[in-house]
Parts: C-alpha cells; structure tokens; sequence
C-alpha cells in the first residue's frame, strides 16, 4: 500500500540519518580529546622555551608559539563547530520526518550546548554562556600575559622589533577569532537553507501515525524522487 511504502522509506531514512548522528557524535568527542592534547602540548613547548637561555630569540619565540597554536586551536574548534552544527542539521531532519516536532533529537546542539539554538528555550544567557566566557577568560589569560612579558622583555633589546611583534599578536588574534566566528555562522547559515531544500523534497510533510511510525497525511504522497 502507498501509505505503508511512504512509512518504510522513512524509516529507512531516520535509520540512516540516526547513523550518521552517532558517527558524528563520536568524531566530536575525538575532536575534543586532540584539544586537550594539543593544549598539553602547547604547554610543554611553552615550558621549554621559557626555560631557555633568555635571549631576544626567546622573546621573538615565544609570541609567534602563542599566535600559531592559537590558530591550529581555533581550526580545531572551527571543525567542531561546523560538526556541531551539522548534528543539529541531522536532529532537525529527524524531528521533521517524526512530524516537524522539536523534542526527540535536541541533546547535542541544545541542552549540552550554550549557544542560542534554533530549538525554542531560554537565551543563552540564561544557559550559563557568561561563565564560559569566565572560563575561557582565565584559560586565555596566561598565553596572553606570557605575550606581553616577552614584548616587554624584547623592548629592551630592540624596540622596532617590539612593537612590530606587538602589532603581529593583536591583529593575528583578532583575525583568528573573527574568521573562526564567521566560518561558523556561515555553516550554520548553509545549514538552515540545506534543511529548508531538503523539507521539500516531501510533497506532505510527515507525521507520526498511531503506531509512532511516521506517515503522510496524504495516500501516495511521499518522497519525490
């Protein structure tokens, strides 16, 4: 029967996208296991560095360690953003095929994340964005101050040179943190209009039916093909 083939293809359709959620899942958590590494890693270099012979080397080193890893740390987080938003692309695909719904599939993107989400529920603000913000404040604060020493250790030995690495720090910083910002929002946008192409790919948009299987409204309607 129509109804029964539309109700198959998407089941067959939540399993493979209930898939593809748990891979992505994992890869996240894999995402955040290389960041603490590399934070790790980060830090051994660091400890190296300072307890070398001090040196005008040693002042020169140490800013551009601090640039570089916070841009391979930004990358890495950009990559997580980007998989965090496409298993928030996948819980929506999901709660559409189970009637448009937004309560089945919210874990990731919604209640571990502190972002504003596309899921109905309190600001961030109200989902202690502020304090992560704290954390990430004091975990960014000895990078920075480390920065600063060695600038000001460099300025005795060559003040050009000082203020030119001054100069490289801010507007590095800065352009990682704005174009991390923007790559993210980008996808997300992306995201929204994947999702709205998507929706119409379904003549009748499917609702569950009294077996909690989803259905179409309609007989024969389903997937276009």
């Amino acid at each position: 029967m129509p109804n029964e083939q539309t109700g198959s293809a998407y089941k067959e359709i939540i399993e493979q996208l209930s898939s593809q959620y748990g891979i992505f899942r994992d890869d996240i958590r894999l995402f955040l296991q290389l960041i603490f590494g590399s934070a790790t890693l980060f830090g051994l270099i660091l400890y190296w560095e300072i307890s070398a012979k001090p040196g005008a080397i040693v002042w020169i080193l140490v800013p551009m360690t601090v640039v570089s890893f916070a841009g391979l740390l930004a990358l890495m987080m950009v990559f997580l953003g980007i998989k965090g938003a496409y298993i928030e692309l996948l819980e929506l695909k999901m709660n559409f095929l189970f009637g448009d719904r937004k309560d089945v599939f919210q874990y990731e993107s919604y209640y571990v994340g502190f972002f504003e989400s596309v899921y109905t529920g309190p600001k961030k603000a109200e989902r202690g964005f502020r304090y992560f913000v704290v954390i990430w404040s004091f975990t960014a604060m000895t990078p920075c101050l480390l920065c600063a020493y060695s600038v000001y250790r460099l300025w005795d030995v060559h003040p050009k040179s000082a203020a030119g690495m001054a100069l490289f720090i801010v507007i590095s910083i800065i352009t990682i943190l704005v174009s991390a910002a923007k790559v993210v929002a980008l996808r997300r946008r992306c995201n929204q209009r994947m999702l709205q192409d998507w929706k119409q790919s379904f003549t009748v948009p499917p609702v569950g039916d009294a077996s909690g299987l989803p259905a179409s409204k309609a007989t024969g309607a389903g997937m276009e093909i």
